[in-house]
């Protein structure tokens, strides 16, 4: 029962770090074809906004799984 736990607890969080980090990702290029369009400069952030959008995602992925996973299985 607690292997079955730590499995499930694992396993939402890697999911939620990952579509979190894709998410942002997925935000920050809309974000830089936006500000292209609109004539908008970025200065020197707009070719790294999807990395920073990967890394910030994954980290707020990882506090979401991780409360998610908390109220989860101890809510019983």
């Amino acid at each position: 029962m607690a292997t079955r736990r730590k499995f499930g607890s694992i396993s939402i969080i890697f999911s939620a770090a990952v579509l979190s980090s894709a998410a942002s990702f997925l935000l920050a290029l809309i974000t830089i074809a936006v500000a292209g369009r609109m004539g908008w400069g970025l200065g020197e952030y707009g070719p790294w906004l999807p990395l920073i959008g990967l890394e910030y995602g994954l980290l707020l992925g990882i506090i979401i799984g991780a409360i998610v996973s908390w109220r989860k299985f101890h809510s019983n």
